[in-house]
C-alpha cells in the first residue's frame, strides 16, 4: 500500500479536478404568466433578484413561459409587469438541482392582488416531495441556536434528526458528501434534515439524514472573526465529582468571502479551539491491605482540534458552475479512554490528520436538463500511543487497570466518493438519475493486547487472589476459595493488515405531477459493495403527496404516503477485523482460569502449548443489513404561517448485523461441535428489529422576531441484536435475545428557534428531552462456558439473600447462577430489561448585534459593521441528567450511574460559554 504525504496529496487532489470535477449545485426556475382566465401572457416583463446580488431579467414568450437557467440555491424574489396588469411579486425558495416551477396569475389592473410564496417554504405545505412540513430547514439568524464549537455542534446536529428508525442513528452528510469535516457553524449556509425520505437518490432513511451545505463566495467582501471562551468559574460541578477542576474552553475562528475574479469567489473559514477538557474516573480497588477503596479523580484530557477550510466557486457562464473545496481538520488529545472504571494508566494519547478535497461541476442544458459531476477524496493519518508495559486487569463492574491497551496504533486511509447525478424535466415529469461509488484503501497497525489481559469477574474475586497470594497460597487453592481469574488473553503476531473496499449505487426517480395537487414519486435503487455476499440489492421506492381541494390554489392539507427499501453498507473494520484475527496474521489466545498472575505467559509459549485461539469469521451469507419502511404523513397549513405535520412510521430491519460464537460448548455437555476449545466469532447478519413511530412536528416562521420548530416522537422498537458486536447470552438460543432495542427511547422532544425580545436581544433556545433508554442486565459471570460476560440473570423466586447468588436490584430480585442454583429461579430475563434515566436539557444562547457603519444600506459600496456580543448556555437550569446505571450484579456499583449523560463531560454540569464576533 503507498501513502501520500502531504503535498503529493495536495498535488493528486488538483490533478483530480482537471479530470473529474465536483462542486455547487445549481437550478433552473421556470414558469408560465397567465391572466385570471388561464389565458398567456406574452412580452410580461420578468426581473429575478436572489442572494449576493443576483439579478436576471427575462420576458415571457408568445405562450407566456420564461425561464432562468444557471441559478444558485437560495432566496429569489420575483418581480412581473404586464400593461393591464397589478405588478405581481413573488418570494420563492430555489433548491440547487432541481427544476422549480411556479405559475404567476396576473390580475387585472382594476382589482388588487399581492401573490407571495413566503421564502421559507418549509411552513408551506406543498406537494412537491422535497418540500414536505416533516422536514427542518435551519438557515439565517435560526442558526444561532446551534453551538459555536464543533465538538457540541456536532450532537446537536444529529439531535435535529430526531429518533431516526434503525439502530444506526442520524448521519451528516457535508455538501452531499457521506464524508466531511465542518470548520465551524460559520462555514454554514443551511441544514436541511429529513428531506424527502423515500428519494432514491439517497442510501439512507430520509428520517434521520442531515444534509448540511457550505457557504459559497460572495460578490463583495464580507468576513468576521470571533472568539469563545468558557471557563470553569462559570459552570457548575458535576455532581458525581468530589471536586470542580480548574478548567477553559477557548476558541478563535476567522471566515472571509468575497470576488476572486471576474467570474470566481472565494470563501476562507479558519478554527482552533483548545479544550481543557477532563475525564471522571468513578471505580473501586484495593488498597494496601486488599480493603475496597473508591477513587473519584478527576483526569486531565487536553484536546485541540484545527480546521481550515478554503473554498471557491467559479462561475463561467450562466449555465456552468465549478466549485472547489480543501478542509484540513487535525484533532489531537491525550488520555484516550480515561474515565468510568478506566484508570488513568490505561490512557493513550491521539493526533489525526483528515485532508479532502471537493470538486463539483454543475452544467445546466437548456431549461429542462442539468448535470452535476462530484468528486471527493479524504485522507485520514491517525496514531495513537499508549504505555503498555504491563498487562491489564479488568475486574468486572470495579476497575480496568494495568498498563494502555496498546502501545501504538496507527491508521491510513484514503477514500473517495464519485457521483454523477442528472435531472430532466418534462412535462409532468421531474426525472432524476445518476450513480454513487465510494472506495476505500485501508492500511491498520494493530497492537491491542499484545502485553495480554486479566479479566476477574468481582472485586471480591480479586480481592481473594490478592490476600491469598500474600499468604502464599498456589493458584488451585486460590481458585478453590473463589478467587483467581477468570480469564487471560494476549495477542500476538502481525499487527499490519491491509484492506480495500469497493461500493457502488445507480439510481432512478420519478416525480411524475399528476394533477397539480397530486404526485406521484417511483423510484429504484440498486447498491452493491465488496467483502460482503450478495448482490441483489435492489431498493425500491414509492411516495404518494395528495393535496387535499379543488383548483390551482395551494392546499391546505397533503397526505403523504411512502414505502422504500434501505441498505446499511457493512463498513470495512468487520472485514478488517476478521484480516487481523484469522488465527494466522495474529494469535488471540484465551486461556480460562490461568494458574499465573500477575505473570503474563508469552505468547509463544502459549502457542508451543497449543493453547485455545478465539478467530473472527466472516459468515459466507454475510450480507448487508435490509430496513423496510413505510411512513404516511398529514400535514396542515394553520394560520401566520404555522404549519403541522403528524407522521406514523413503521420499520422493520431483516438481516440485522450480530455476532455469536459458532464453537461455543453445548449445553449441559461442554463439548465442542468443531473438536477444539477455540472460540469462534462468526460476524453474520441475522438479527431481526421492529420499530414503529409516532411524530409531531411543528414550524413556525411567524415573522422576522418569531422563529420556531419542534418535534416530539413516541415510539417502541424492539430487536434480537445491538449491533455487529454484539454477542447473546446463550449462542445456542438466538431467539431469546429478542427485547427492547437499545435505541428504544419511547419518548423524546426537541424545541429550537429564535425569538427577537426587547432591546434587539435574541433568544436561541435549544431544548430537548428523552425518556429513558433500556439498560441489559449481565450477571458479570461465564455460567454457559463461551468465554463471554454475556450471561443474562433469572428472575428470582425467592427473596433476596435468602439462597446463594439471589441479589435485589433497582429493577428488581434475580437469581444470578440460574445454571447451578435452578431452585431459585430459572427464567431468564430479557435483553435490555432494565431503565436507565430520562434526560432533560435546557440550552440556548442570548445575544444582542449592534450595528454601525455607513447608513445607506441599498448603497452597492456601502460599509457596514456588526458587533454581537453573546452567552450561551448548557444545561441552563443545571438539571442533572444521570448517565446509564451500572447493571453488572457483581459490581459494587450496582444500580449506581457513574457519570452524567450528554456531551458536556465530567466537567461540569451547566457550561457558560461567552463569545463576541466582529463582522464586516
Amino acid at each position: 500500500m503507498k501513502f501520500f504525504a502531504s503535498r503529493r496529496f495536495l498535488a493528486g487532489m488538483w490533478l483530480c479536478a482537471a479530470a473529474t470535477v465536483t462542486a455547487q449545485t445549481t437550478a433552473v426556475l421556470r414558469g408560465q404568466v397567465l391572466d385570471p382566465s388561464g389565458a398567456a401572457i406574452p412580452s410580461a416583463s420578468i426581473v429575478l433578484n436572489g442572494p449576493n446580488g443576483i439579478r436576471q431579467t427575462s420576458a415571457s414568450n408568445v405562450a407566456g413561459t420564461f425561464s432562468f437557467l444557471g441559478l444558485a440555491a437560495g432566496e429569489y424574489t420575483m418581480r412581473v409587469t404586464a400593461p393591464g396588469f397589478t405588478v405581481s411579486e413573488t418570494k420563492l425558495n430555489v433548491d440547487g438541482g432541481r427544476v422549480t416551477a411556479v405559475d404567476i396569475h396576473m390580475i387585472l389592473a382594476v382589482e388588487r392582488q399581492e401573490v407571495t410564496i413566503p421564502a421559507n417554504t418549509q411552513s408551506q405545505v406543498q406537494v412537491d416531495p422535497s418540500q414536505n412540513a416533516a422536514q427542518i430547514v435551519v438557515q439565517g439568524k435560526d442558526l444561532d441556536f446551534l453551538a459555536d464549537n464543533g465538538d457540541d455542534l456536532e450532537a446537536e446536529l444529529l439531535a435535529l434528526a430526531g429518533p431516526s428508525a434503525g439502530p444506526n442513528g442520524g448521519q451528516i452528510y457535508l455538501d452531499g458528501f457521506t464524508h466531511g469535516d465542518l470548520a465551524g457553524k460559520e462555514n454554514i449556509s443551511e441544514v436541511r434534515v429529513n428531506v424527502n425520505p423515500f428519494s432514491a437518490e439517497y442510501d439512507r432513511p430520509g428520517f434521520g439524514r442531515v444534509d448540511v451545505v457550505t457557504r459559497s463566495g460572495a460578490d463583495r467582501y464580507h468576513g468576521s472573526a470571533g472568539v469563545n471562551v468558557a471557563d470553569s468559574a462559570l459552570a457548575a460541578r458535576n455532581p458525581y465529582s468530589l471536586i470542580k477542576p480548574a478548567a477553559q474552553m477557548r476558541m478563535f475562528d476567522f471566515n472571509v468571502t468575497g470576488p476572486l475574479w471576474k467570474p470566481g469567489a472565494f470563501t476562507l473559514d479558519a478554527v482552533r479551539q483548545t479544550n481543557d477538557s477532563t475525564a471522571l474516573v468513578n471505580a473501586k480497588v484495593l488498597d494496601s491491605s486488599f480493603n475496597p477503596q473508591p477513587v473519584n479523580e478527576i483526569v486531565d484530557t487536553p484536546y485541540i482540534r484545527r480546521n481550515i477550510a478554503p473554498k471557491l466557486d467559479f462561475r463561467f457562464t450562466p449555465n456552468i458552475t465549478f466549485t472547489a473545496r480543501y478542509s484540513w481538520f487535525h484533532p489531537t488529545q491525550q488520555n484516550n479512554g480515561v474515565g468510568g472504571f478506566t484508570l488513568p494508566s490505561r490512557g493513550t494519547d491521539s493526533v489525526q490528520t483528515h485532508q479532502s478535497g471537493t470538486f463539483t461541476l454543475s452544467v445546466v442544458h437548456g431549461a429542462r436538463y442539468i448535470n452535476e459531476t462530484r468528486f471527493q477524496y479524504h485522507h485520514l493519518s491517525s496514531d495513537q500511543k499508549g504505555d503498555a508495559g504491563t498487562p491489564a486487569i479488568i475486574v468486572a463492574g470495579a476497575f480496568a487497570g494495568g498498563g494502555a491497551p496498546f502501545p501504538n496504533n496507527w491508521v491510513r486511509e484514503g477514500s473517495y466518493e464519485f457521483q454523477n447525478i442528472s435531472s430532466y424535466n418534462v412535462r409532468s415529469h421531474f426525472f432524476k438519475f445518476g450513480v454513487r461509488v465510494r472506495g476505500y484503501i485501508v492500511g491498520d497497525y494493530t497492537s491491542v493486547n499484545y502485553n495480554g489481559t486479566f479479566t476477574f469477574t468481582s472485586l471480591t474475586a480479586y480481592q481473594i487472589t490478592l490476600k491469598s497470594q500474600a499468604l502464599g497460597l498456589a493458584m488451585p487453592q486460590i481458585q478453590a476459595l473463589g478467587g483467581g481469574p477468570y480469564q487471560y488473553s494476549v495477542t500476538a503476531g502481525q499487527p499490519l493488515a491491509k484492506l480495500n473496499q469497493i461500493d457502488a449505487a445507480p439510481f432512478v426517480q420519478d416525480d411524475w405531477k399528476l394533477k397539480p395537487n397530486l404526485t406521484l414519486s417511483l423510484g429504484l435503487r440498486y447498491e452493491a459493495q465488496t467483502n460482503a455476499g450478495g448482490l441483489s440489492d435492489w431498493a425500491p421506492r414509492a411516495a404518494l403527496a395528495w393535496g387535499f381541494g379543488k383548483g390551482s390554489r395551494t392546499p391546505k392539507t397533503v397526505l403523504r404516503l411512502g414505502y422504500g427499501i434501505f441498505y446499511d453498507r457493512i463498513a470495512y473494520n468487520l472485514p478488517l477485523q476478521a484480516l487481523h484475527q484469522n488465527g494466522i496474521a495474529q494469535q488471540y489466545f484465551v486461556i480460562p482460569a490461568p494458574l499465573l498472575f500477575p505473570a503474563a505467559p508469552p505468547a509463544a509459549a502459549l502457542e508451543s502449548n497449543n493453547q485455545p485461539q478465539a478467530i473472527q469469521l466472516l459468515s459466507n451469507t454475510l450480507n448487508a443489513p435490509r430496513n423496510l419502511q413505510a411512513a404516511a404523513t398529514l400535514e396542515r397549513q394553520l394560520p401566520r404561517n404555522v404549519s403541522l405535520s403528524v407522521s406514523y412510521i413503521n420499520t422493520r430491519g431483516v438481516r440485522q448485523l450480530r455476532e455469536h460464537d459458532i464453537n461455543a460448548p453445548l449445553p449441559s455437555t461442554g463439548v465442542f461441535p468443531y473438536g477444539t476449545a477455540d472460540p469462534m466469532y462468526l460476524y453474520e447478519s441475522s438479527g431481526l428489529y421492529k420499530q414503529w413511530q409516532l411524530t409531531f412536528n411543528v414550524n413556525a416562521r411567524v415573522n422576522a422576531r418569531l422563529s420556531l420548530f419542534g418535534f416530539y416522537t413516541y415510539g417502541h422498537a424492539y430487536s434480537d441484536s445491538d449491533g455487529p458486536t454484539s454477542f447473546p447470552a446463550n449462542n445456542y438460543d438466538l431467539a431469546a435475545e429478542w427485547g427492547r432495542a437499545g435505541f428504544d427511547i419511547r419518548h423524546r422532544a426537541q424545541i429550537g428557534g429564535t425569538i427577537m425580545g426587547p432591546w434587539r436581544i435574541q433568544f436561541a433556545p435549544n431544548i430537548s428531552a428523552n425518556s429513558a433508554p433500556p439498560v441489559n442486565i449481565t450477571t458479570g459471570t461465564d455460567l454457559n462456558g463461551d468465554t463471554l460476560l454475556t450471561d443474562r440473570p433469572a428472575f428470582a423466586t425467592v427473596p433476596a439473600g435468602s439462597a446463594p447468588g439471589v441479589v435485589s436490584t433497582p429493577w428488581g430480585v434475580f437469581n444470578a447462577d440460574p445454571i447451578h442454583n435452578p431452585g431459585a429461579g430459572s427464567v431468564i430475563i430479557p435483553r435490555n430489561f432494565g431503565t436507565g434515566y430520562g434526560r432533560w436539557d435546557v440550552s440556548g444562547r442570548i445575544s444582542r448585534a449592534w450595528v454601525f457603519g455607513e447608513r445607506d444600506r441599498a448603497a452597492r459600496g456601502a460599509n457596514r459593521y456588526t458587533l454581537t456580543l453573546a452567552i450561551q448556555g448548557r444545561n441552563w437550569f443545571n438539571r442533572t441528567n444521570p448517565g446509564p446505571p451500572v447493571a453488572i450484579l457483581t459490581s459494587p456499583f450496582l444500580g449506581e450511574p457513574l457519570n452524567l449523560q450528554g456531551s458536556y463531560g465530567s466537567t461540569a454540569n451547566r457550561r457558560l460559554e461567552t463569545s463576541i464576533r466582529f463582522a464586516f
